[in-house]
């Protein structure tokens, strides 16, 4: 389970001094350049917690002997990420939906089990509460526009590695449980007819919600009916 303050591992004076030691590089004895942000590390901090930096730091690579990583194709927030919970093995705070996809990117192909688990965590509850009052997350409620965010979910969803069926779900749930509302129904009906992998499992969603209303509403009813026969109001037959 991913840890959620810096007592997890070591104490507060643990996090702190490993926290400093990212943020200073002092005694480095590598570098990592990403988007034209440098961050001067340690190899024995980073090989023992990433297979990747265990390789790369080894005597068959380049890299070991330049003492330089080159991470071009990665997004260099991610990778800051990525480094303060290799140094602290704590999750970084994510709090803005752009900042969990990244997350969740990185971890998928550097292989970071705690932080893919945080950020599936953060992601499923902004997908689906998509047209709840708080799901800006991070985008100021005056220009937030959820058809807009749907789209940007779902083909980030589409284009993301690995398993993404619960993002898939969770999507179309938050959107299935305000289709009652007339604007929203137009749009979400509108982007499914367009969209028709969204349109199946949206229109999934919307029966399971129906099956659930009609099993509520005989629960309740069978319930009324058994108490009105228990108190002698009405009789069988």
């Amino acid at each position: 389970m991913t840890p959620l303050n810096p007592y997890a591992y070591g104490g507060p004076e643990i996090f702190q001094a490993q926290k400093k030691l990212l943020e200073t590089g002092t005694f480095s004895d590598l570098t990592i350049h990403c988007g034209g942000t440098v961050w001067h590390v340690h190899r024995a901090v980073l090989a023992p917690r990433c297979a990747f930096f265990d390789m790369v730091c080894s005597g068959e690579f380049a890299e070991a002997e330049s003492q330089v990583v080159e991470l071009p194709e990665d997004d260099p927030e991610a990778v800051d990420t990525m480094l303060q919970y290799l140094y602290t093995l704590v999750v970084p705070s994510l709090n803005t939906s752009e900042k969990a996809r990244k997350a969740f990117e990185i971890a998928d192909k550097y292989d970071l089990t705690n932080v893919s688990v945080e950020a599936r965590r953060v992601l499923l509850s902004v997908f689906q509460g998509i047209y709840s009052p708080a799901a800006g997350f991070g985008v100021p409620q005056a220009t937030y526009k959820p058809a807009e965010r749907l789209d940007d979910y779902w083909t980030w969803i589409q284009q993301c590695p690995g398993d993404t069926t619960e993002f898939r779900e969770a999507l179309a749930k938050g959107c299935a449980t305000k289709v009652s509302f007339t604007t929203i129904q137009e749009e979400l009906i509108k982007y499914a007819s367009e969209n028709p992998e969204f349109g199946v499992l949206f229109m999934r969603k919307l029966e399971e919600r129906a099956m659930m209303a009609e099993d509520a509403l005989i629960d309740m009813y069978g319930g009324h009916r058994r108490l009105r026969r228990h108190r002698g109001l009405i009789h069988d037959g």
